[in-house]
């Protein structure tokens, strides 16, 4: 589809694989499509000493670039080195930074860079960026599983792309969105229970929703995964395999080519249970590798992993379950009532057999594909994106109410008395609570400023910080232990924050109230005041400054503008390369050799020549010159082709002029029946006597160059005559132009002095006619008298 031409509003999928771009358009949502006219586009970046690719571009460039070619960069951020290294086995070489954090080490416009993993997803949310026109904010999905730091990174490459992020929404909370939007009929009142199962390229994630119509809402109840567990290990099962049998001995780019093939048999097999073949040319060592494989023997590979998608099924059914339970009981419903009415499943290898089996199995329902399995998470990542802009109107406006996948502990302790000692509170957010959800906590302060300490507990038990927020006061403030609110939140985004802190502290300028003290029979009764507090951000994993966030901003937009030039040097040397072959191949033909001269001909060929050979001889020396040189090459060339093109033109034009020539002459050879003496004396007379007196010479002109034509003989200059031609007519044209205005004004000068003269003889001849009535009574008169006497 074509992109509008304001800056959309637009939802992205990052996938782990493929990125997709959701789109809001009048009467729905849809994908947009790339330059490449497809409807994903990789999440890859190709970076080279002189140019970086991204998109298909990138993914085509992985195996002769295996090592500078850099994906799966979704998983990669918000983790040090020690967590990647564990769980990942990364094609491209990468380093270790002082922090721990993961670099790779690339040279990139003539200078050595070092790259974060978030640094290289914001070069893929350029790409995304570029596709969409520009899209300046967007909903941007991230898997369910993301902890608060991997978000925060998120939201770094998006503003390092220069795109604000109206919202981080998970990807199962998108898929429940679209189905709830457009899935389920408006005039549903009970609350529906919803299962929904995501089997992507790296993670398996399962979630139960609760879907109220009333309130449109929709809560996540429960969310399992396995954040190790998708495609791409049913893929790398069936490379190994064939490994193990052929016995093959292969290198990084050999495997990366074998699991390719493997992820189109695996897509076959779901689709058809015959024994199907496998075939790579030239794999290794200029050696073709061929085999087959049936659905069950792949079945028997995978049935591991099989095992676990199920485990992650019963206990994502397991907790929906309790929490349904505890929900029943405070509210006195039945229990019995709770069942799920629908299992989605979606991503690529969720169309496996054996998977809809398993997940039959556990809920005990068929699953349904009624939603696009790859493209369902940026439909609804678009949808709330329409939700949250005001220019768009929606017909209903559906809320999200999602789940913390984490249990997250607090410590909190005096900064300068290490006589005190730390309080815990775990869990301070318990696991599956609400997003977002603020909490409250009253505690005895002693001395400003106090530090919170934050952690969650990963999936194997461990504590794991992830940030510090101090509490502090600009001014000096004199107290005794005194009672602290402090208020921390869950944002929409899941991401921790401090809200507000408080000090409850005496106040020293408060009027006694004589008559309260009395009857409470205190001495000293006390009044107090609240304080509120400042805080920052001693250390939070993820969090960028604003100097560091703009210096990266920076680095960004030079690279954007690099790959515009870069892409402007291409286009001109295309166009240079283009002409070159064009040319060669016309200036061959004998057909146009009548447009120009042998002596002319034979340099325009050389010239086409050399600039051929020119361009092969950078191509060789992998450079590549300015936009300037190739163009001012391919005006050199065009002053030769220009020659050529004005005698085409004379040919398919002049024929059309001669009859014009020609059918103006005819129309003009006869003088006007009305010019008569009264004209002859005026100028459209002459202008017409002057005209008619330039005919002869035109026709002869016309016949003579008629003739040439007819025996296709050119001047030196073919555009020379056809020149002339057109003087000639616009000549004419301006003869007959003036000749005809003035004969029309001369023509209605004389008719307007003939009527005036009409009109004055008309008036003398009725002034006449009056004086002779009135002398005929004068004599009427006296002969009357006469008589009477």
């Amino acid at each position: 589809m074509s992109v509008p031409s304001a800056a959309p509003i637009c939802g992205f999928d990052i996938g782990t694989e493929n990125c997709y771009i959701g789109v809001a358009v009048k009467g729905g949502i849809e994908i947009v499509l790339n330059d490449y006219c497809l409807r994903s586009t990789p999440g890859y970046v190709c970076l080279l000493e002189k140019q970086r690719e991204l998109g298909v571009a990138a993914k085509q460039k992985q195996n002769t670039n295996i090592q500078r070619t850099f994906y799966n960069l979704r998983r990669l951020i918000g983790r040090t080195y020690d967590e990647i290294m564990k769980d990942e086995n990364l094609p491209f070489p990468v380093e270790k930074g002082p922090n721990g954090e993961l670099f790779v080490r690339v040279f990139l416009l003539g200078e050595e860079h070092l790259l974060t993993a978030t640094q290289l997803l914001a070069m893929v949310l350029t790409k995304l960026k570029q596709i969409s026109n520009n899209a300046l904010e967007c909903v941007i999905n991230c898997p369910n599983y993301f902890t608060d730091c991997q978000k925060r990174e998120l939201i770094n490459a998006a503003s390092i792309a220069n795109i604000k992020t109206l919202k981080i929404l998970p990807d199962l909370s998108a898929v429940a969105l679209y189905y709830c939007f457009y899935r389920i009929d408006t005039k549903e009142e009970n609350n529906q229970i919803l299962a929904f199962v995501d089997i992507g390229a790296s993670s398996t994630q399962c979630a139960v929703v609760n879907f109220d119509p009333k309130k449109s809402s929709i809560q996540v109840l429960a969310v399992e995964y396995d954040n190790n567990l998708g495609g791409r290990n049913f893929d790398e099962a069936l490379a190994n395999y064939f490994i193990e049998q052929k016995k093959l001995n292969l290198n990084k780019r050999s495997k990366i080519r074998l699991m390719a093939e493997c992820e189109k048999l695996k897509k076959q097999m779901s689709a058809n249970s015959n024994v199907l073949p496998i075939n790579v040319e030239c794999l290794y060592e200029d050696t073709d590798f061929s085999s087959t494989m049936k659905r069950e023997t792949f079945e028997e590979l995978c049935a591991e992993y099989f095992d676990r998608i199920e485990t992650v099924l019963q206990r994502a059914l397991y907790k929906s379950n309790q929490i349904v339970f505890e929900n029943s009981k405070k509210e006195e419903d039945k229990v019995s009532n709770y069942n799920i009415k629908v299992i989605e499943v979606i991503g690529g290898s969720s169309r496996i057999p054996a998977i809809k089996k398993r997940v039959k199995n556990v809920f005990g329902i068929d699953p349904t594909s009624t939603l696009n399995a790859d493209e369902v998470v940026a439909l609804g990542c678009t949808l709330q994106s329409a939700f949250l802009s005001p220019s768009f109107k929606v017909v209903r406006k559906l809320k999200v109410i999602d789940y913390q996948p984490y249990q997250i502990n607090a410590q909190y302790y005096h900064e300068n008395r290490s006589d005190l000692k730390k309080y815990s509170i775990s869990p301070f957010f318990e696991k599956g609570c609400t997003i977002p959800f603020t909490k409250q906590v009253i505690l005895t302060c002693h001395e400003l400023p106090i530090v919170f300490d934050f952690d969650y507990v990963n999936d194997v038990g461990e504590a794991c910080s992830f940030g510090k927020f101090k509490i502090f006061s600009k001014e000096t403030l004199t107290f005794s232990p005194s009672k602290m609110k402090v208020r921390l939140r869950i944002d929409d985004n899941g991401l921790i924050q401090v809200s507000s802190a408080q000090l409850e502290i005496e106040d020293p300028n408060a009027v006694e109230d004589s008559s309260k003290t009395k009857e409470e029979g205190e001495e000293n009764a006390k009044k107090f005041k609240t304080v509120d507090l400042e805080h920052e951000i001693l250390w939070l994993k993820g969090f960028l400054t604003e100097d560091k966030l703009d210096k990266l901003k920076s680095f960004e937009s030079d690279l954007v503008l690099a790959d515009k030039n870069l892409n402007e040097r291409i286009d001109s040397k295309n166009a240079l390369e283009e002409f070159i072959y064009k040319w060669r191949d016309q200036m061959e033909r004998e057909e146009y050799y009548k447009y120009i001269n042998s002596d002319s001909r034979r340099i325009f060929m050389n010239e086409l020549k050399d600039n051929e050979k020119w361009l092969l001889d950078d191509e060789d020396n992998c450079e590549l010159q300015s936009k300037t040189i190739y163009q001012e090459r391919l005006n050199q060339l065009r002053k030769y082709s220009d020659k050529i093109t004005n005698g085409i033109k004379e040919v398919n034009d002049k024929k059309e002029l001669y009859q014009i020539l020609n059918n103006m002459i005819n129309n003009f050879e006869r003088e006007p029946k009305d010019l008569t003496e009264s004209f002859k004396n005026n100028s459209a007379h002459y202008l017409y006597k002057t005209t008619k007196s330039f005919i002869p010479e035109t026709q002869t002109w016309i016949n003579e160059n008629s003739a040439k034509s007819v025996k296709n003989e050119f001047e030196e200059d073919p555009q020379l005559s056809y020149s002339i031609l057109q003087d000639r007519l616009e000549i004419l044209k301006e003869c007959f132009n003036v000749f005809e205005k003035n004969y029309e004004e001369t023509k209605a000068k004389l008719e307007e002095e003939a009527k005036k003269a009409k009109e004055e003889k008309m008036e003398t001849e009725s002034k006449n006619n009056e004086e002779s009535k009135a002398a005929n009574d004068t004599k009427e008169k006296t002969e009357m008298e006469i008589d009477s006497n």
